[in-house]
């Protein structure tokens, strides 16, 4: 959310030294974002009306190197000695209301702001206000296309750039990981700030997205970048469809061989227990069917896969009875996933 002209994120009232009859009255501090319009607010309180005003001015950095910015006076009016080209103006000239009006604000306007009223009597009343300009950093979010290995690096980069004060990063997500931390401040004063995603690259993590967190003193809540990761990897190759109540007769029993690979495999082939298939089985794409189970496909299916980066099977084990197991009701034909992608079957001798 932008901060509306004229208005500052944080102030606190101070009265400047002096009796308690009059006083200056400024904000201690206010912070500005970068090229918006912003208000140093300045008043003499003077209840009695017991002094007389001469002169306001407005004077930067007043313990250091000293610039007038502003002065009015009842003889020569209103001058800018700092040639400000009318960014830097008081709101509305006058003796009582020295409020100065800062337009397009810059970084180099950072500092210390002393609002100052000649007085008679009393001689010169101040108050200063500290003011801290303000950047919105600009946030993007990147995977990083790498290999699949075993070793941790960098997969994800999210770079929060152009803040003031430094942006800070976090990176959350269901992928174990570290993070890596880099800062660059230019010769402006802006702060450039990345953070590296760092994990082991497998397969199976290619499509999980991770969230790059950042926050900053000019957001209201911390911002999310989304960053899907994306990893090189060879086949990895598992067979569906088989439900071990393959038995004498069924029609269009069907299995498919699905992929996940990167760069996508370009080339399929199926085998039954390390042969060709036999022309009685329909292979269409990645899906193999039978349109009547026979003894002839009671066996080992495989499917192998590759791409540029490697070749890979999965293979399932077909268990062929005489009766639907389901029919039957004796719970025969169960079977379990096994490592390495493979399903097993229970093998049976067939009744005649």
């Amino acid at each position: 959310m932008e901060l509306p002209p004229l208005t500052a994120l944080a102030f606190c009232l101070v009265i400047s030294t002096g009796s308690l009859a009059q006083h200056v009255s400024v904000e201690q501090s206010v912070s500005g974002l970068l090229g918006t319009q912003l208000a140093l607010r300045c008043q003499l309180v003077d209840p009695g009306k017991t002094v007389t005003v001469t002169q306001v001015a407005w004077v930067k950095d007043p313990s250091g190197a000293k610039t007038n910015l502003a002065v009015y006076n009842t003889t020569r009016g209103t001058t800018y000695p700092s040639k400000t080209g009318k960014r830097i103006v008081f709101r509305k000239p006058s003796l009582v209301d020295a409020t100065l009006v800062i337009k397009r604000l810059q970084l180099k306007d950072d500092g210390n702001y002393s609002c100052q009223f000649a007085t008679t009597p009393g001689g010169n009343q101040a108050g200063t206000t500290k003011l801290t300009v303000l950047a919105r950093p600009t946030n993007t979010g990147t995977a990083l296309l790498v290999r699949a290995g075993d070793a941790q690096v960098a997969v994800a980069s999210c770079k929060s750039s152009g803040g003031k004060p430094m942006p800070r990063i976090a990176w959350r997500g269901a992928v174990m990981h570290n993070m890596a931390l880099g800062v660059v401040s230019n010769v402006e004063g802006l702060f450039s700030v990345t953070g590296m995603f760092h994990a082991v690259p497998t397969g199976l993590m290619d499509g999980e997205e991770v969230e790059c967190i950042v926050t900053h003193q000019t957001f209201e809540q911390p911002q999310v970048i989304p960053v899907t990761l994306r990893f090189q990897y060879p086949p990895i190759v598992t067979i569906e469809g088989y439900d071990g109540d393959w038995f004498l007769n069924r029609e269009h029993a069907s299995i498919t061989c699905n992929v996940k690979a990167n760069p996508t495999a370009h080339t399929y082939s199926w085998k039954m227990n390390g042969r060709e298939i036999p022309t009685s089985i329909r292979v269409v794409g990645h899906q193999l069917t039978v349109d009547s189970v026979s003894c002839n496909v009671h066996g080992t299916f495989t499917c192998t896969a590759n791409n540029s980066l490697g070749t890979s099977s999965g293979s399932v084990d077909i268990v062929v009875r005489a009766t639907s197991a389901t029919a039957a009701g004796n719970g025969l034909g169960s079977y379990e996933n096994l490592p390495g992608n493979k399903q097993v079957g229970t093998m049976f001798s067939f009744m005649r």
